[in-house]
């Protein structure tokens, strides 16, 4: 009797222990924060002319090596109608490159590789009909998966200024609506 009693005790407590194990990851997975990995200071966009290429400024800072990915979306404002999207894109996120430097994105940036996957990389390709006349704004959201994929991915976004594609040069100097 008291080797059952024994057995039961032990399979309890690895029951027990099993359970407090599962309850401290999830509750440190809650706890997670994207910032841990990647801190994004800003992101602005220039007006532009109809026709000529959109820039886009990125402030941000990458820690560590992890897996994640990001998606951006660009609606027409103010009616909010989505213009493109990317989807999800995963990418493997490195703070330095090969040479030991910290990674850097272009400068100048265009918006086409900020926002490449999805229907923007067609929306916004150099063979692409220009962007049309009108107000823009961009969302930017970066996630990072959890160890081991056990739980959904964590996502953090940011969003940019607006901004205008205007027909004319002289429009954009006037900054007409």
């Amino acid at each position: 009797m008291t080797r059952r009693i024994l057995s039961l005790r032990i399979v309890f407590g690895f029951l027990v222990a099993l359970f407090f194990s599962f309850a401290a990851y999830v509750t440190a997975w809650a706890l997670y924060d994207v910032r841990w990995h990647i801190e994004v200071d800003s992101i602005s966009i220039n007006d532009t002319v109809l026709g000529e290429p959109q820039y886009v400024d990125v402030a941000r800072r990458i820690h560590g090596n992890w897996e994640g990915g990001y998606r951006v979306t660009i609606r027409h404002q103010p009616e909010g109608y989505i213009f493109c999207d990317t989807g999800n894109v995963d990418v493997p996120y490195r703070e330095f490159n090969d040479s030991g430097q910290p990674m850097a994105l272009p400068d100048p940036m265009a918006l086409s590789y900020w926002a490449a996957g999805g229907t923007c990389s067609f929306l916004l390709a150099k063979n692409a009909p220009p962007m049309p006349v009108g107000l823009y704004s961009m969302e930017t959201c970066h996630y990072v998966y959890a160890p081991l994929n056990v739980y959904p991915k964590k996502t953090l976004c940011w969003p940019t200024n607006l901004f205008r594609v205007y027909e004319t040069t002289i429009d954009l100097i006037q900054r007409k609506p």
